[in-house]
Order: structure tokens, then C-alpha cells, then sequence
């Protein structure tokens, strides 16, 4: 399961990131994040999940609407 990430965390980080050098363990966290990103926007990654299933949603209720099943 993939860990969102918080608004406050990413303020965190940035502020760190930004008042500090840049340490080893900052540089394996933002690592970490984007590989998360990547992940989430791969062929079958979360968002292209969660958007098929908008999609088929949004459909159903049209159906519905008029009538009709897609």
C-alpha cells in the first residue's frame, strides 16, 4: 500500500531542504518520493486507477440518468 503524503510533510521538507544542506538521508527521502510519484502515474499506477474508476462511475450515473447502462 503507498503512503500519501501530506501537505504539512511537503512543507517540512521543502523548508528543511531549503534552510539546510542537503544531507544523505534528505537526498534517499526525495528518492523515496519521487520513485512514489512514478508509481502512481505508470501504466498501472494508482492514478490511472483511481481515474478508470471515476471514469466508470461518471458512466454509471449517466446511464442511470437516461435509462440506460453502459
Amino acid at each position: 500500500m503507498v503512503k500519501s503524503i501530506t501537505r504539512e510533510e511537503v512543507v517540512e521538507k521543502n523548508n528543511s531542504l531549503m534552510s539546510e544542506n542537503a544531507s544523505d538521508e534528505l537526498r534517499k527521502e526525495m528518492k523515496k518520493v519521487k520513485k512514489t510519484l512514478e508509481n502512481a502515474l505508470d501504466i498501472d499506477g494508482s492514478s490511472e486507477k483511481n481515474f478508470e474508476q471515476f471514469t466508470k462511475k461518471v458512466k454509471e450515473l449517466i446511464g442511470k440518468r437516461h435509462g440506460f447502462e453502459i
